[in-house]
């Protein structure tokens, strides 16, 4: 992301939402090496509870 809009800790939490969201997050190591040097491993699973509980309800909503 080459947004001059946001600072490096926002662009990890982005990017980092970004590869939840799509279910690719554990084939950047990158990205969360990145992120943890802003986050602790608690910040960083509710961060990633936070991206990913919308993809796990749509398919419910869906249904219904």
């Amino acid at each position: 992301m080459y947004s001059p809009l946001f600072n490096e800790k926002e662009k990890a939490v982005i990017r980092w939402g970004e590869l939840v969201s799509k279910n690719e997050a554990r084939y950047h190591k990158k990205t969360f090496e990145t992120l943890s040097k802003y986050f602790d491993a608690t910040e960083i699973v509710e961060l990633t509870t936070v991206a990913a509980v919308p993809g796990l309800v749509e398919p419910v909503n869906g249904s219904v």
